[in-house]
């Protein structure tokens, strides 16, 4: 997880080393770290922390954009309910009042999540998160999926400004330029423990199965297992990558599909920082091809039965895995947040 100095310079303005950076992220993320629940809710997360409980109360989140949120319940929307439209939801934060706050969703779902936007841009759950922080959160897509014009994501549109989003997942059909099964585009950000699972439709370039496209930000320890069709920059984690740091990840999508930089892991990268130690499934089909023994924005070999094997991810780099963090060890000592990986048997892994 760390980012050379070149990349903390841009993310920051600021040069630190790399051990000094972990130190800063680290602390950074542990400060919006939630907490579990409890009999006495205002010892377990603080009277501050506002709670969610139905949709009234998340679509009030609009009205204040930069306050702390824990969601206490599921959540299946309903269209006839606050904070949609005939369009679908309308995101949380957009170009004129980006969302800065944090939102815990505790280990829950939303669901139902539906967004018709064909002519808009920053599109998802959320549409645009400005030095936020979203984590432990499930969100499940209608059947009709999210549809966007740009940056388009299954669960926020845009990040910047060192947002972050932490052990988080979705699932369903994302459609747009610059769009992600977890987020559309990140402009100095994060998208870490995070996976998706579904299929992201590429309405042009900048199509991936985490993040459609990066620039200057971090995608680690986090894994799509969607299928992903574009027309350029088309990658199984990342589309389009600048300055980027993109390691630690698994690329397990049946089909990555597109006319030109179409690659396994990322679609096309230029300037970044360090794409090393990404996996990729070996019988994925790039354009109805499969490449086998890659490396680079191809991401090396695994067999679709490693990926259902707990050590594929918790073996050390060194020893040949993936360096993820799970229940038996404590998250919060790298700062992501209170949840870890679980393994159920024959599967991929799991938050929660």
């Amino acid at each position: 997880m760390f980012l050379s100095k070149d990349l903390i310079n841009s993310l920051s303005t600021q040069l630190f080393s790399k051990t000094a950076f972990l130190i800063f992220i680290s602390i950074f993320v542990i400060g919006c770290g939630g907490g579990s629940s409890g009999d006495n809710e205002d010892e377990e997360y603080g009277p501050e922390v506002i709670r969610i409980y139905n949709q009234n109360d998340l679509s009030n989140i609009k009205k204040d954009l930069d306050g702390s949120y824990i969601l206490m319940h599921n959540i299946a929307l309903n269209s006839d309910g606050d904070g949609f439209d005939a369009n679908g939801w309308i995101p949380i934060g957009n170009t004129s009042s980006e969302f800065t706050g944090t939102f815990n969703g505790n280990g829950h779902i939303i669901s139902n999540l539906w967004i018709n936007r064909p002519n808009d841009c920053y599109v998802g759950l959320f549409g645009w998160i400005k030095g936020g922080h979203i984590k432990n959160l499930g969100v499940k897509i209608a059947d009709s999926g999210i549809i966007g014009k740009c940056n388009v994501g299954g669960i926020v549109g845009r990040i910047t400004d060192l947002g972050k989003i932490t052990t988080s997942y979705s699932k369903g059909s994302i459609t747009g330029y610059n769009a992600g099964g977890i987020a559309g585009y990140i402009n100095n950000g994060f998208v870490l423990y995070s996976y998706s699972e579904g299929s992201v439709i590429g309405t042009g370039s900048s199509v991936g199965g985490i993040v459609g496209r990066v620039n200057v930000g971090q995608i680690s320890h986090s894994y799509s297992i969607s299928n992903i069709s574009g027309d350029q920059n088309v990658g199984g984690i990342a589309g389009y990558a600048r300055q980027a740091v993109i390691i630690n990840n698994a690329a397990i999508n049946p089909s990555v599909t597109g006319y030109y930089d179409v690659n396994r892991v990322i679609g096309y990268s230029v300037k970044s920082l360090e794409t090393s130690n990404n996996f990729a499934l070996n019988t994925m089909t790039i354009s109805d091809t499969v490449i086998n023994d890659a490396n680079g924005l191809d991401g090396a070999s695994k067999e679709i039965g490693e990926f259902k094997l707990k050590t594929t991810y918790s073996n050390s780099i060194i020893n040949g895995g993936l360096d993820w963090y799970f229940g038996d060890k404590n998250i919060n000592i790298i700062g992501v947040g209170n949840k870890a990986w679980i393994m159920p048997s024959n599967s991929y892994p799991k938050l929660y």
